[in-house]
């Protein structure tokens, strides 16, 4: 019956993350000592059951009708506790036991030190008074007035109780002290009343009633608070307050106070049910003061602003199932001024959609309606209402042959002007012959698209609105690809690798065909990254499909060590044109004049395991420049140490060059103490786009994050709001967290951070780790 108590202070102090800090650790001789103290008093008892109680003392006083009294290194046994005490006694109904004078109570790796007890156990309970307890296993401890432990009701109370994981001394950094603690075995939650929070002994909050977690099961109430500053927001603190309404039914209320802006309120309502399940979100601030709206599009000037968000998944007969993603903003400078979610302020649109599907083996279906909601004056997409996609693969069962008949359907919907509505209805049966063997590959494939368009009439450039015309288009693709892998045992540096050498060819041909009259609904150039150059075709979407008489070679090598890791990675490749592209797309018909692609390159290295080098390169062979190029190179010895520095550079984005460079860090320069930077830089336009940089310390008990961020402000309701834009306006703000170990989160938020940013932290290639 003890042992529950510390079962239940074990939930309650979450294990210390950072052993690493050299903090206080209980020392385990006396521990030892209990354990061989129990083995001797139990030898040759193994029958005994280990729930009856054992009493060994030097003296013993029983009588038939008087209580038993116990004197002289007393111990109390009951299964893995123990007790020992100066003194015991035991009332002559056998209901009642008292215990004093240096009692010491031992349950596994934990220690509770008390100058009385009484138990009553008729009734199961025990209560110690004036106790110092300490537990070795999660370096937590503290003093009580008096605690019970009933075992009837599976709970325990602590009167004028305080907690610590901060080693033992004078006064400890931080300690929780409360008038009374509650603890509940069945419903897994404690409760705690007239509770201060002191930091090096000074009060930092009073709180009359808090309740926590023992374990991961969920129970209503008030949740751990965040606070942050921003020049946007000035200070800005949410309380989230959590209803657990029923077992498959929640709903947390976030209140929101930003100093500069004013109060918000967030909702978050989740469900689950056998069929479906599902999360809606809904943020709602009646008065932003710093909020403008266009006066052209909201006349009334209203300064509410408000977000919503709804997902939801559902099976239909088993067999269906159905996705919904859909969000609503009051104004395109919502996420930029308040956030949301995990969007970034950067994003230009998010997408929208619900969608029914099925999978089988041989065939499947999805029908999707499909919108964006577009922030700023970034082109709006065509919607689809809806798509419909099938695809049937069971027509051949060979090894080596196989046949699929994709079909799709959509009609296409704009809000631009000059936007023509159409629907398309497109299929391709495609009949592929392949081989594989460990030194080869091949692949044959010819297939048939067949295209039927209905789409508004243009003339002169002028919308026929309601006037629609049909284009049939017509087209033959074909293509063989294969590759050869050999390779050889090498000697790197005094190391045993193998190296391989895979040469790959492709041969594409596709007819001409006029295709200038049918619009552009969800086409657009793809990147001629390495393994695009193998692609059939350069496109997204079917609007267009390039007439091609090209050839494509490439090259790959690798090095692999002897335990099968590959180190190295190379690859180089590029498009022979044999006959020049007339499909009207003018960035692809510039490349197709030229004869050739542009070179392809990508290179990836493992140095040493703790370096990491990746490189990507776009360069125009002609005009001998660079049209695209990324290089990462990482230093990662563990997630404490680690620095990335990265630069990306593309010729032409929308008619402007872009040039970035970055430098991110996380280094522990002590066992307390960690550093983080981030910094990106737009060499183009001489700015600092986000920069954030601060120091982390940890101790046994407590962490603390101190940093300053900047960034450059996003306004996405403007006029002009194109990213590349030079801008003075920035967002800066302090970033401030406070972390009690033991009594809320504890993980180390550093890597945190770096990922929060609007470029974040990223992962370096591992190859095949």
């Amino acid at each position: 019956m003890i042992r529950t108590f510390f079962i239940l202070i074990g939930a309650f102090c979450p294990p210390l993350i950072a052993a690493q800090l050299q903090c206080h650790q209980p020392q385990p001789a006396d521990n030892q000592q209990v354990k061989s103290v129990q083995s001797t008093l139990w030898a040759g008892l193994e029958d005994v059951n280990e729930n009856a109680l054992m009493i060994v003392s030097d003296k013993t006083e029983v009588g038939r009708d008087s209580s038993a009294k116990f004197f002289g290194e007393v111990s109390i046994i009951q299964g893995n506790n123990s007790i020992t005490a100066d003194s015991a006694q035991i009332s002559n109904d056998r209901n009642k036991m008292t215990a004093a004078g240096g009692i010491v109570f031992s349950s596994g790796d934990t220690k509770v030190y008390s100058e009385s007890l009484q138990a009553e156990l008729d009734q199961s309970a025990i209560q110690l008074n004036d106790s110092k307890y300490q537990l070795a296993n999660f370096t937590g401890h503290g003093k009580a007035e008096t605690f019970r432990v009933d075992q009837k009701n599976a709970s325990i109370e602590l009167v004028n109780a305080d907690f610590t994981n901060c080693p033992p001394q004078n006064a400890p950094d931080w300690q929780l002290i409360s008038n009374r603690i509650k603890l509940s075995v069945d419903d897994e939650w404690g409760e705690a009343w007239g509770s201060r929070i002191e930091i090096f002994e000074v009060p930092v909050l009073y709180l009359p009633y808090l309740s926590f977690p023992l374990s991961d099961k969920r129970k209503t109430g008030w949740l751990y608070p965040s606070i942050s500053t921003s020049s946007q927001r000035g200070v800005d603190a949410s309380v989230p307050y959590y209803w657990n309404i029923a077992e498959n039914f929640d709903l947390t209320l976030t209140p929101r106070v930003m100093t500069d802006r004013g109060a918000q309120l967030g909702s978050e309502f989740r469900y689950l049910q056998p069929n479906y399940q599902g999360e809606f979100y809904l943020e709602w601030m009646p008065h932003d003061r710093a909020f403008q709206p266009d006066e052209i599009t909201d006349s009334g000037m209203n300064q509410s602003r408000m977000a919503m968000r709804w997902q939801n998944s559902l099976d239909i007969f088993q067999s269906w199932k159905s996705d919904l993603d859909i969000m609503l903003l009051s104004d395109d400078g919502y996420i930029s001024d308040l956030g949301f979610q995990n969007y970034s302020e950067v994003d230009t649109h998010v997408e929208r959609y619900l969608s029914l599907y099925q999978q089988q083996e041989d065939w499947s279906f999805n029908l999707t309606v499909r919108d964006f909601e577009v922030f700023g004056e970034h082109s709006r997409p065509y919607r689809t209402l809806p798509e419909m996609q099938f695809w049937y693969g069971g027509l051949v069962n060979d090894e080596n042959w196989s046949f699929d008949l994709p079909a799709e359907f959509a009609w296409f919907q704009s809000d631009e002007a000059n936007l023509t509505e159409a629907f398309r209805l497109h299929s391709e049966p495609k009949l592929t012959w392949s081989m594989y063997r460990p030194a080869w590959e091949v692949m044959a494939q010819g297939s048939l698209a067949s295209t039927i368009y209905l789409q508004e009439k243009t003339v002169n450039g002028d919308l026929q609105e309601g006037d629609f015309q049909q284009i049939d288009r017509v087209l033959p693709r074909f293509r063989v690809n294969g590759r050869i892998i050999l390779e050889r045992p090498i000697d790197w540096f005094g190391s045993a690798m193998k190296q391989t050498l895979e040469p790959r060819a492709q041969y594409l041909r596709v007819p001409y065909t006029d295709q200038s009259d049918i619009g552009l609904y969800d086409t657009a150039l793809l990147q001629d990254d390495y393994l695009g150059l193998f692609r059939e075709s350069r496109f997204s979407g079917i609007d267009r499909i390039p007439e091609a008489n090209q050839v494509t070679l490439g090259m790959t090598t690798r090095l692999f060590s002897d335990e099968n890791r590959e180190k190295f990675r190379f690859s180089v490749g590029q498009i022979f044109y044999l006959k020049e592209s007339r499909t009207d797309f003018v960035d692809f018909k510039q490349t197709t004049e030229k004869g050739e692609s542009a070179l392809a390159l990508e290179a990836d290295f493992d140095i040493r395991k703790v370096w990491f080098l990746h490189y990507g390169l776009q360069f125009d062979t002609q005009q001998g420049n660079t049209r695209k190029s990324q290089l990462t190179l990482d230093y990662h010895r563990n997630d404490d140490h680690l620095v990335q520095f990265s630069h990306r550079f593309v010729k032409d984005i929308s008619g402007n060059p872009i040039q970035q460079v970055g430098v991110s860090s996380l280094w522990e320069i002590s066992p307390q103490w960690q550093t983080f930077a981030s910094i990106h830089q737009d060499l183009e336009l001489d700015r600092t786009v986000e920069a954030r940089f601060g120091l982390l310390y940890e101790s046994c008990c407590w962490q603390l994050q101190l940093g300053w961020q900047t960034r450059v402000k996003t306004n996405l309701a403007a006029v002009d709001s194109q990213t590349s834009v030079a801008t003075d306006e920035r967002d800066s703000g302090l970033m401030l967290t406070f972390t009690i170990k033991g009594f809320g989160s504890s993980k180390s938020q550093a890597l945190g951070v770096l990922n929060s940013g609007i470029f974040g932290y990223r992962t370096p290639n591992f190859l095949n780790q």
